[in-house]
């Protein structure tokens, strides 16, 4: 039987934007339901994150924990200290995001009223807007074959309603421990990206996962994808890798998952090869495309020294 006090933890992964998470930290603070604890996981940020949430939050609320780590080992690893933590406290869910995800006022009074007309779900997922109010229509989406586990995105005309998804983001998901105690943590050694997608293809096995509509949570990305314009990302390396070691890994048919590796091999080369947009990147995304592909294959996890923020790509 569902409880009817709906007791959570909430889990943020920072990294040298501290403006943003407080923004994060306090819209948990805010809800109408509040949580019962909030963990933070610095990254070892070098800004001045640990000096803001010292002097914002340590002495007045017991309710927020901060956890620095020595290294930034990524945000997978993030999420596995997070959840690693979380799930030893005395509640029964547990929500994960970033730090630059704004939860609304009624996020988790609304999750709550789903979770109480669906005892037997222990995944719940919010939609995920941009400050302009669209929906970021990537974050939850649908396996439409199971052999190469192509994902398609819910469309926009199914956020009047809840629905129900396959993979999600970590952009606004609350789990419940059980199945967290089931499943395990999210890959630690992923470094970022897919990690999630990973995470949602192993919880599925155990749960449906439903998207409440009216839970809206905020996300406050980066210009570049609002702007919509091609710019090179070393991040890219690490989503290549991740998807194929991820895919090969949930697959119903390795055979056949080699062939769409390599089918989406040829035609991403071929792009980068024709598209005037990555005119003076071509070197860069070739080399990084190679190697996150070959890395995928290798089954080779954890940082990349070659791909790195601030890096110089047109000298790579």
């Amino acid at each position: 039987m569902v409880k009817n006090k709906f007791k959570y933890a909430s889990v943020i992964v920072t990294f040298n934007r501290s403006e943003l998470l407080i923004q994060a930290i306090d819209s948990l603070l805010e809800q109408t339901v509040p949580p019962s604890k909030i963990i933070v996981i610095n990254n070892a940020s070098t800004d001045n994150t640990i000096e803001v949430l010292t002097k914002k939050y340590s002495l007045l609320h017991s309710i927020v924990q901060i956890v620095t780590l020595a290294e930034n080992k990524g945000g997978s690893y993030g999420f596995y200290k997070g959840l690693s933590i979380a799930q030893q406290l005395d509640v029964d869910w547990i929500s994960v995001s970033d730090d630059d995800a704004i939860y609304e006022k009624e996020f988790f009074k609304n999750i709550r009223v789903a979770v109480l007309e669906q005892p037997d779900v222990e995944i719940f997922t919010g939609t995920v807007m941009l400050e302009n109010k669209k929906i970021q229509l990537n974050h939850r989406r649908r396996v439409v074959n199971s052999k190469t586990l192509k994902q398609v995105e819910v469309s926009e005309i199914e956020y009047k309603n809840n629905f129900w998804i396959d993979t999600f983001t970590f952009v606004g998901v609350v789990f419940n421990v059980r199945l967290i105690r089931k499943i395990g943590l999210p890959q630690k050694d992923y470094f970022i990206w897919f990690d999630d997608t990973e995470y949602a293809l192993r919880a599925k096995e155990y749960s449906r996962a439903l998207n409440v509509s009216n839970a809206v949570v905020i996300h406050k990305t980066q210009p570049a994808a609002l702007n919509g314009g091609f710019a090179p990302n070393w991040r890219e390396y690490y989503g290549i890798r991740n998807e194929i070691i991820t895919n090969l890994k949930h697959t119903t048919s390795r055979p056949i998952q080699y062939i769409y590796i390599y089918y989406q091999f040829i035609k991403k080369i071929l792009g980068i090869l024709m598209h005037r947009d990555v005119a003076g990147y071509r070197v860069f995304q070739l080399k990084l495309r190679v190697a996150g592909t070959l890395d995928g294959l290798r089954d080779i996890t954890g940082k990349n020294t070659r791909y790195y923020p601030g890096m110089n790509y047109r000298k790579r």
